[in-house]
């Protein structure tokens, strides 16, 4: 069924989602505190609003799409903060059980922590009872965020009731993908995170090889290429995820020590590589 979805956020990851969602048949409304933005979805058809506006006669979802940037150890949330409670405040003269999906990066545990409290307080209502909380991360690449939102390859949602997780999933669908469902959202927010430190601990790796190879004279291209089709941990997605057990044989430590010490030996430092060691050593002696 079609579903009246507000995003908070119209942003570049917010407006793609509102698209996208519109586009399968979904009913889209924008808020955000930039008019030229509300200005510019209103253009495009779209119900746009510096504040929350809910419709009174039903229940709808409201998705949290605005920016966490970085403080340089964690994500400044303030901006994050004074959006729920404006939907907390929107919650309180409704009589609905509105869901809230948190789309932006947050940290891990942030729905139950933090989100919940902050919405609780500001609407004095009962999380799992009067609203509901879910974490639908989303997976975006900036400079085509739109054909992503319109072809998502996964959609992640985490929460604790199961009808909200059930009605979130339902309404990004017919989107196509696959579909990840947790009963947990600190389960959907660490996957967000892990998803992107994957990509930079990959990116980083081939950094550190590019460096040796242009020592030795060796095309890295060539290197990368035929290693993502030859390498299980490349071509194989079941490789080498399920932590807590250090990798053992006689290849893997044998052939580290030996890249380790051809960068010794060629002056080139590889920290990653090092640190690749001394992660498989810390569990092998349990700590």
């Amino acid at each position: 069924m079609p579903e009246h979805v507000h995003i908070i956020g119209a942003g570049v990851v917010g407006s793609a989602t509102g698209r996208a969602l519109a586009s399968v048949g979904h009913q889209v409304s924008f808020v955000d505190v930039n008019e030229d933005r509300v200005a510019t979805m209103a253009a495009e058809g779209f119900g746009a609003s510096t504040s929350l506006q809910l419709p009174g006669d039903r229940s709808t979802v409201v998705l949290l799409s605005v920016p966490t940037p970085s403080t340089g150890s964690s994500y400044d949330l303030s901006i994050m903060e004074d959006a729920a409670r404006s939907a907390g405040r929107a919650f309180a003269a409704d009589p609905h059980p509105h869901v809230v999906v948190v789309r932006s990066t947050v940290t891990p545990t942030f729905c139950d922590t933090l989100l919940t409290p902050w919405l609780e307080e500001s609407s004095s209502k009962r999380a799992g009872e009067d609203f509901f909380v879910v974490s639908a991360p989303e997976f975006l690449r900036e400079d085509r965020a739109l054909d992503d939102a319109l072809n998502p390859w996964v959609t992640v949602v985490g929460a604790h009731d199961e009808n909200a997780r059930q009605r979130v999933a339902e309404v990004f669908a017919p989107l196509g993908g696959k579909e990840a469902i947790f009963d947990n959202p600190t389960v959907a927010e660490m996957i967000k995170i892990v998803h992107n430190c994957f990509n930079a601990a990959k990116i980083s790796f081939w950094n550190e090889i590019w460096r040796l190879c242009e020592h030795l004279g060796v095309d890295q291209r060539q290197v990368g290429q035929t290693v993502a089709m030859s390498a299980e941990g490349s071509f194989n997605p079941s490789y080498g995820i399920k932590g807590g057990y250090p990798y053992g044989g006689a290849c893997l430590p044998k052939d580290l020590d030996g890249l380790l010490g051809l960068g010794a030996a060629q002056g080139v430092e590889l920290p990653l590589l090092a640190a690749v060691k001394v992660v498989n050593q810390m569990l092998a002696e349990g700590r």
